[in-house]
């Protein structure tokens, strides 16, 4: 798609039973300049299957105005980082999900993450993670996570948790 390239994903048991799905939009940048650009046209000369993304997009996640639920951080470390020399994605997630409050991880389990990446980090910066718990309308608890570093955003995060019962 010129600037951007899609990747549906489905993670199944031996048996075929689907356990879950995924779908990233990446944005394809200049390793110099570190603006957006476009594929080479030899990359978008092959016969890939013509397919629409078989999961929509969430909205994007937005900022909430009010004080944050809870503040942590982390510092950026050498084991963070990838070939590019910054943070690696996997990163920003796994700082999210330490950053979960305890009362939320013991009365419910995760059943969708949404995670926009926005800037870069590098190794001895500090990450700011502030987190918003509140209520979904459809009665799940969503916890909103924004990791930021020397007043850039990094990434969004919104997760949606479901209440587990004394038997799960």
């Amino acid at each position: 798609s010129g600037i951007r390239a899609w990747r549906d994903l489905e993670l199944r048991s031996p048996g075929g039973e689907l356990l879950a799905e995924a779908t990233s939009i990446w944005l394809i940048l200049d390793l110099a300049t570190r603006r957006p650009t476009r594929l080479p046209a030899s990359l978008l000369a092959l016969d890939f299957p013509a397919r629409d993304t078989a999961i929509a997009p969430p909205a994007a996640v937005r900022d909430i105005e009010t004080p944050p639920d809870s503040v942590s951080s982390h510092t950026v470390s050498a084991a963070d980082l990838d070939e590019n020399n910054h943070a690696n994605n996997v990163a920003y997630v796994a700082w999210a999900c330490a950053a979960v409050p305890a009362s939320l991880a013991a009365r419910a389990r995760m059943e969708e993450l949404h995670v926009d990446y926005l800037g870069e980090s590098f190794a001895g910066e500090q990450v700011r993670i502030s987190a918003w718990q509140r209520s979904a309308e459809d009665g799940r608890l969503q916890l909103t996570q924004r990791l930021e570093c020397a007043g850039r955003i990094l990434t969004r995060v919104h997760t949606l948790w479901r209440a587990t019962g004394a038997h799960e």
